[in-house]
C-alpha cells in the first residue's frame, strides 16, 4: 500500500502519548555522573529486527517466551485502544496522566471501525538502558499501521503510539 492510501485513512498520525520528556532510547544521567554523549547513547542501544531475529527452537532460549509475551501485549494494547477501555495498571504514572480520556476516545473512534486485523507481526525490539521499545506491524484489509510501545525496567508502559506503517 502506498502512502497516498494513508492520506485518506483516519489512522494517519494517531499518537496516544509519549509521557517522557526525554526519548525512551536515552538513558537518564545519574545524579553524580555527567550525561552520556550522543555517540555513547547511540552505541549503547541495541536493536533487533524481525529479519535479524529468526526465532530459535522454542526450548532454545527464554527469548521465545518473551517474544510470545510481547506479541500478546501488542495485541492486547490494540484491543484496548479499539474499545477505549485501557488497563491503566499497565501504565507508568506519567504515562497514565498523559493519556487523557478524550485522547483514548479519539483513538478508539479511529481504530474501532477497522475491526479485527488480518495480522500482527513483530518488526523490531530496541533496548537502551532501562527501556525496551517494541514495534509491531498491524495489517487490516484497507490499511497497515505500526504500533510501538516502550516498557521501563518495571515492565510499565512509558510510551505508546500508532502511526502509518513504514518500510523501516
Amino acid at each position: 500500500m502506498t502512502l497516498r492510501a494513508y492520506r485518506t485513512q483516519p489512522i494517519l498520525g494517531i499518537v496516544l502519548a509519549i509521557a517522557l520528556r526525554t526519548p525512551v532510547w536515552a538513558d537518564p544521567p545519574a545524579e553524580a555522573s555527567p550525561a552520556p554523549s550522543p555517540t555513547t547513547a547511540a552505541t549503547a542501544a541495541t536493536t533487533e529486527t524481525a529479519a535479524s531475529s529468526q526465532t530459535p527452537a522454542p526450548a532454545a532460549t527464554g527469548e521465545y517466551k518473551e517474544q510470545l509475551k510481547m506479541a500478546a501485549l501488542a495485541t492486547s494494547l490494540l484491543l484496548q485502544a479499539q474499545t477505549g477501555e485501557i488497563d491503566r495498571t499497565m501504565l507508568e504514572a506519567k504515562m497514565n496522566l498523559a493519556l487523557s480520556p478524550s485522547m483514548v476516545m479519539n483513538v478508539s473512534q479511529q481504530l474501532a471501525p477497522l475491526g479485527k486485523p488480518k495480522s500482527i507481526s513483530f518488526v523490531s525490539r530496541t533496548v537502551a538502558g532501562a527501556y525496551t521499545a517494541y514495534k509491531y506491524r498491524i495489517v487490516w484489509d484497507s490499511v497497515s499501521a505500526d504500533e510501538s510501545f516502550a516498557l521501563n525496567s518495571d515492565g510499565k508502559i512509558v510510551a505508546w503510539l500508532f502511526q502509518p506503517a513504514t518500510d523501516k
